[in-house]
């Protein structure tokens, strides 16, 4: 599968990552799963990896659709975060779409990153 995704419990995070070519259903196939695991609890941050992605077969209406399901709000608690790091331009262009589609649209904070390393501060970081 081209994406997957790692529960760590005692971090309370959820880390997905995307790997070679991905299609959204990729994602939503990979969102319908994580919903039911009954590890995830909805306090979770998710990083989103999609440094190994090399090929997207997504569109801006498909990433405008995910992104205004009412199914992700009722996915997260008010506060979490969901960090994207997206180091190649196309990554980045579609992640920040996403961004700016889901921003206000839910209870969580999407933000997208070049590195892992600035994904990984922003979640240690303080919240307001």
């Amino acid at each position: 599968m081209p994406v997957v995704y790692e529960i760590d419990g005692t971090r309370k995070r959820v880390t997905i990552t995307a790997r070679g070519v991905v299609a959204m259903a990729d994602f939503m196939e990979n969102r319908l799963q994580l919903r039911v695991d009954p590890r995830r609890t909805l306090d979770m941050d998710v990083l989103v990896d999609l440094a190994g992605a090399s090929t997207f077969h997504v569109t801006t209406p498909e990433i405008w659709a995910a992104a205004w399901e009412s199914e992700p709000a009722a996915s997260t608690a008010p506060g979490t975060r969901v960090a994207i790091v997206a180091p190649a331009p196309e990554a980045f262009g579609l992640s920040r779409i996403y961004e700016q589609a889901r921003g206000g649209n839910g209870p969580e904070v999407v933000r997208v990153f070049r590195t892992g390393e600035e994904a990984e501060a922003w979640l240690r970081g303080p919240r307001f």
